[in-house]
């Protein structure tokens, strides 16, 4: 048997790891929907297939930086998983 952990472990752990960052931002007074924590954010999003918030936050991140090349190719894989399930 492998000791290879299941999917959802490392999902978990990626939760964990946003929330953390989220307090640590918000306990220093930081943006916590700054540009990189939008696209982090989208990533695990799109990860777990939760695409409408995924869309959302590479949205976000449009908003305010147009040519984003993250955020633009996430939208793009969005739309991608959204149209082969």
């Amino acid at each position: 048997m492998s000791k290879e952990k299941p999917k959802d472990a490392y999902h978990e752990e990626a939760v964990k790891c946003i929330g953390q960052g989220r307090s640590a931002a918000q306990q220093y007074g930081m943006d916590i929907a700054d540009e990189k924590s939008l696209l982090v954010r989208g990533l695990y999003q799109l990860a777990i297939t939760s695409l409408d918030d995924a869309l959302s936050s590479f949205e976000s991140v449009l908003v305010q930086k147009p040519t984003n090349i993250v955020a633009l190719m996430g939208k793009v894989c969005e739309r991608i998983v959204e149209c082969f399930p």
